[in-house]
């Protein structure tokens, strides 16, 4: 799934551009943008126009995000191309050329459109789909330590942001003493009883300690070392312990009595699609996933094709019982026709002449799509014999048993609330299955699948990366617009423990 990806290239290479020293400027966790700075290093204006001509091109086929901003902002994208094309016709040095192309992609506000800066070296590499770098061989004889640093596992905090610890009334819940989820029952005022879950990460390499203790059962079962520095296999069964440890915390809240779930999502910026299966874990209801699309790409068509073709290996089986049959016969003519979009490409490029796209075409593929997949619902254990029943239901990757909560849930959100966690706070809104409280999210929406589809910009020596999906919410609203809580705390500004009173106070009135 997270194989290289072949990265398109802009005309032409200078050797000159070879010559690079790395410097780290600016860092910004959702941006992700960094600097490498050639102060000294002439460049042609043309090469640079060249490559911001290829830049555009790029983003007319490969940029899900574009109409809308243009559309529903209101940016004017004929005035952002000739501002950029008229200060990059001055520009002297690969330093002015970055710079002026880092801002223009940060000026759509995209939080998955970035730029970054590549060292010269990688550039072939990159273009080729090797990476900046030979992914890791992971093999059973390393030891744990050594197999999840491999594979970037890293620690982060995982415990409450707000002060809920500190509060009188406050019982902290232990259940395992391996389980990685902070969580406690609280008293409020009024004499209600809440259960607090805190969901720092919805990567699963941010739980090191969980990969390790999974690494010696896994290793036992591996038949050759895994090449591709992803090892799915792997990570599935460290996602599948995380959701276990999830239903473990709310199973021994559970038993010490709680009116109200509190799942805590203040600055969890986001991860992997676990996320989706722990939703119908903490929902009380089942939950229906709202719609999602993506650009009419070779990306997305080498995609769905690959689905389809697995896809009909589980239709090829002869004992697949009658309903099941008729679920996978639907998801194939879905895809047939997802797939028949994705071939059928939309110009898009009279949009930076602020002309609408070519006959009126939109380069999103609409149909029967889902964030959770080619279904908005499906019940786990609804699809006996399929050996990849993930096809038709993303959630289905992993094991999990829904609505292990049984009661009423508020989430908490902040600026920090991003990508997969909007997703999470997205459909249990959209459902009605929680009230969301705190302030709007941060607007990320959804980002790269399986690998997104990357460009190098040469002569300047950018590397490129739009988003190539959206999430759409029940109202038709774009999740990069950011969810907007229920109720709104309003406490920007405050510090950690008014902004726990505030929360506190509003649960109490709920």
């Amino acid at each position: 799934m997270k194989a290289a990806t072949p990265v398109r290239r802009a005309a032409g290479i200078d050797a000159r551009a070879r010559r690079i020293i790395l410097i780290l400027l600016t860092f910004s966790t959702l941006t992700l943008a960094v600097v490498w700075l050639r102060p000294t290093e002439p460049i042609d204006p043309e090469e640079a126009l060249s490559d911001f001509r290829q830049l555009k091109i790029h983003l007319a086929e490969a940029w899900a995000n574009m109409e809308w901003i243009a559309g529903h902002r209101g940016v004017d994208l004929e005035e952002a191309d000739r501002r950029t094309t008229a200060a990059l016709r001055e520009v002297k040095s690969v330093r002015e050329a970055q710079e002026l192309l880092i801002s223009f992609v940060r000026s759509f506000r995209d939080p998955h459109f970035y730029a970054r800066p590549v060292e010269p070296s990688l550039i072939e590499k990159l273009i080729q789909g090797g990476g900046s770098e030979a992914p890791p061989v992971v093999e059973a004889t390393m030891s744990a330590s050594r197999a999840c640093k491999a594979l970037g596992f890293r620690s982060r905090d995982l415990g409450f942001r707000l002060r809920f610890a500190s509060q009188k009334g406050f019982e902290p819940v232990i259940s395992r003493d391996e389980n990685p989820f902070e969580a406690g029952i609280l008293a409020i005022p009024g004499g209600r009883r809440v259960a607090l879950l805190r969901l720092a990460h919805f990567g699963e390499d941010g739980y090191p300690e969980v990969c390790r203790e999974v690494w010696e059962e896994y290793r036992g079962l591996m038949e050759a070392p895994c090449t591709n520095g992803w090892c799915g296999s792997f990570r599935t069964m460290i996602r599948n312990r995380l959701l276990a440890y999830i239903e473990d915390r709310i199973r021994t809240m559970r038993q010490a009595g709680y009116e109200m779930l509190v799942v805590d999502l203040t600055g969890n910026g986001g991860g992997t699609d676990w996320v989706q299966a722990t939703a119908q874990i903490v929902s009380p209801r089942k939950l229906a996933c709202n719609r999602s699309s993506f650009v009419r790409h070779p990306h997305w068509q080498a995609m769905l094709e690959q689905m389809r073709t697995d896809l009909g290996a589980e239709l090829a089986q002869e004992d697949i019982a009658a309903p099941v049959r008729e679920k996978l016969a639907a998801a194939d003519g879905n895809l047939e026709a997802l797939i028949a979009q994705t071939k059928a490409p939309c110009n898009r490029m009279p949009m930076w002449e602020g002309e609408p796209p070519e006959g009126g075409c939109t380069n999103l593929v609409v149909g029967e799509s889902y964030t959770c997949g080619l279904f908005p619902y499906l019940e786990p254990g609804s699809l006996p014999g399929v050996g990849r029943p993930r096809l038709l239901f993303k959630a289905f990757a992993n094991e999990y048993n829904e609505s292990v909560n049984d009661r009423p849930v508020a989430v908490l959100i902040d600026n920090g609330t991003a990508s997969a966690s909007e997703d999470f706070g997205s459909i249990l809104q959209d459902n009605g299955a929680a009230v969301i409280v705190g302030t709007r999210s941060y607007g990320a929406g959804c980002g790269f699948v399986n690998g997104g589809i990357p460009l190098v910009l040469e002569h300047v020596g950018l590397r490129v990366m739009a988003p190539d999906c959206i999430r759409f919410r029940k109202d038709g609203m774009n999740e990069i617009e950011g969810i907007t809580p229920d109720i709104d705390l309003g406490w920007e500004g405050d510090s950690l423990k008014e902004r726990t009173a505030k929360v506190i106070a509003a649960l109490a009135d709920l």
